[in-house]
């Protein structure tokens, strides 16, 4: 993840990434954590990979995430700082299509 406070703006195909996947990245950070009530999305690396979206949560910079997008949606895969572990529900770890199937989301 981006050190630099100072990030460029997305180009208009990185906000279109984060603005395709943001809804999925919010749904599984907000079921497998606790009190996560704003998420903040930031920038977009593209590696060999695919891509990442960073980000944090409740404007806290110290709870951050890179977000894996393959295919240019998200798989389900989070890179997260150590603070993400206080937050940690007990029934973490479903895949985000078995969230969505349980809430009825396309």
């Amino acid at each position: 993840m981006k050190e630099n406070d100072e990030a460029k703006s997305p180009t208009k195909q990185e906000q279109e990434l984060i603005t395709a996947n943001k809804e999925d990245i919010e749904l599984l950070l907000r079921h497998d954590f606790n009190d996560i009530d704003q998420v903040t999305l930031t920038d977009v690396e593209k590696t060999p990979m695919g891509y990442f979206i960073n980000g944090y949560a409740n404007g806290d910079k110290e709870l951050s995430f890179s977000a894996s997008i393959t295919n240019e949606k998200f798989d389900g895969s989070l890179g997260l700082s150590d603070k993400f572990d206080s937050l940690l529900k007990a029934d973490a770890g479903k895949s985000l299509s078995e969230i969505k199937k349980e809430r009825n989301i396309k």
